[in-house]
């Protein structure tokens, strides 16, 4: 989690010292950034972490420990007669003497002691930030005691509920915490003692009530002791959970209170899904009674009640329901779990809010983004979000048409002519490929998404079709007699090569249609991609 990069800083003249450093591998969670000095620098002492001195200094050792950063490590070289002559003052200056001459299998000893030395301080240091930031975010009392029952560390919540600082608390016993006397202290409902014994005794973790008093107020503790124990399994004190239920023993009516006063539709279920509470808009709403559903399993009920739905706009499940009186209704519903001191599910709200208007706007609008008003096919945008839902490598295959001679029947007979035969083509595509996709690309354009697997030989029946249908429709009409159309397949598509290249394709083998003499239908192959 955390990452530190040592600085060490070598004043030697002697280039093995520097190269058996710079061997080491520096640690789990550390990086070393070392710098040699043939001579003694201390400006650069002053930015170690580490300070191996291997050359004279003229200076006295409380003077060079003077000169490094707090709490850096100091090691000095020198000889055995040189060590001898340090008094204890200047011993107490550094915090470790390398003998000279300096042996490899010396170096790398004590340089791996320092660097484990360092390591285990900086993780302790981080452990007890860690320790501290998650006691002091949870939001009961916590405390660790030793076995005398002084208290050694308590979070936040602690000083707040006794009302005294943390200085105030560490190092002392409950009596002093609590403010009660000595005498009693030892008996009667104060008497926190006998919890902690058991947990001691059985080495286990013991649930208990205790009455407390903060200020001149009386709280019930529900309490969770548990015994910490040392690396060969020794106790040497207990951690102590407390939960304040105080303000819960009314739990039930206040609870009632709460889910009654809510403006909404409201269940309460346990944490099988048993219903054990509704309120009044949800009886009125869904149409139910009150002592028939209480009891009941609410995901039964829900099955029952509720119908699945998805918005096309956002892909957001909601539910459409059927009242009483026969109007639809539409609702979302949000659940919230109830959760105890140790984030163990208990039990859950599910709560309705009625979307109906908004969803009947929502669908209007999202119809009139999605629909070619005039012939109520999808339109381009609607048909990028469907192939988006399709896997890359599916295989689609596109059928693509163009109406010949549009252009001259709308300037010979209007737009209205024109209308008409592009509604005419699109009740005719929705009569012969009734399991597809159609859509109007614009104009007299329209494209239809088969992603069935069907062989080729269907496509070029239902093309058939598709043209004979369009045909007799036109000449039923007095202006759209000299109109057909031509169609271009492009079977067997995978989606990988891209859906436009795939358009581009159908497109292609339309033009050859047209070429070949319209009123037909054409295959792709890739040969055709000369003709356009």
């Amino acid at each position: 989690m955390y990452h530190t990069t040592l600085k060490i800083a070598i004043f030697s003249e002697n280039p093995l010292l520097e190269e058996e450093i710079r061997a080491i591998k520096p640690l789990a969670r550390f990086t070393h950034e070392i710098s040699a000095m043939d001579k003694f620098v201390p400006s650069s002492m002053a930015k170690a972490d580490i300070s191996i001195i291997d050359v004279p200094t003229g200076l006295s050792m409380s003077d060079v420990r003077a000169r490094a950063r707090a709490n850096a490590i100091l090691v000095c070289c020198m000889t055995e007669a040189e060590e001898e002559q340090l008094g204890e003052d200047e011993i107490a200056c550094l915090d470790d003497v390398w003998l000279s001459p300096l042996r490899v299998p010396r170096i790398r000893l004590r340089m791996r002691h320092l660097l484990q030395e360092i390591k285990r301080e900086v993780d302790a240091r981080h452990h007890m930030i860690w320790l501290d930031t998650l006691i002091d975010s949870m939001p009961d009392l916590v405390w660790f005691k030793d076995l005398d029952g002084i208290h050694h560390k308590v979070n936040s919540k602690f000083c707040d509920f006794v009302k005294k600082s943390r200085d105030n608390v560490v190092g002392e016993m409950h009596a002093h915490i609590w403010d009660i006397p000595p005498a009693e202290a030892e008996k009667g409902e104060f008497n926190c003692r006998k919890s902690e014994n058991e947990a001691i005794a059985t080495g286990h973790t013991i649930l208990t009530d205790e009455i407390v008093k903060s200020g001149d107020e009386k709280h019930l503790l529900k309490t969770y002791k548990t015994p910490l124990k040392g690396p060969d399994g020794e106790i040497f004190g207990t951690v102590g959970f407390a939960h304040d239920l105080t303000n819960l023993l009314n739990l039930d009516m206040e609870l009632n209170l709460f889910i009654e006063s809510m403006p909404f539709p409201l269940a309460l279920c346990n944490n099988d899904d048993s219903i054990r509470q509704v309120n009044s808009c949800f009886l009125e709403f869904f149409g139910e009674d009150k002592n028939s559903i209480v009891g009941s399993n609410f995901i039964s009920w829900m099955r029952d009640k509720l119908h699945p739905e998805v918005s096309p706009v956002n892909g957001e499940q909601f539910f459409r329901i059927i009242q009483d009186n026969g109007r639809i209704r539409h609702v979302n519903m949000t659940r919230k779990n109830i959760l105890d001191i140790f984030d163990k599910k208990v039990g859950c709200f599910k709560i309705f809010r009625d979307i109906t208007a908004e969803k009947e706007l929502e669908i209007r609008i999202w119809n009139d983004a999605n629909t070619d008003s005039l012939t109520g096919l999808a339109n381009r945008h609607a048909f990028g979000h469907f192939v988006e839902k399709l896997r890359q490598d599916s295989k689609v295959h596109l059928i693509y048409i163009d109406l010949d001679a549009f252009k001259a029947v709308n300037d010979r007979w209007g737009h209205k002519a024109g209308d008409e035969a592009l509604r005419i083509v699109a009740k005719a595509i929705r009569n012969v490929f009734v399991q597809d996709f159609p859509v109007r690309l614009g104009g007299d354009e329209f494209l239809i998404c088969v992603q069935r697997d069907v062989p080729l030989s269907e496509l070029e029946n239902l093309a058939a079709r598709l043209l004979r249908k369009i045909q007799e429709d036109f000449t039923a009409s007095n202006h759209l007699t000299e109109m057909s159309a031509s169609i271009g397949i492009r079977p067997f598509g995978n989606l990988a090569d891209g859906v436009e290249n795939l358009i581009r394709q159908a497109d292609v083998a339309m033009y050859a249609a047209k070429l070949r003499g319209k009123a037909q239908y054409c295959i792709w192959n890739e040969q055709m991609e000369t003709y356009k």
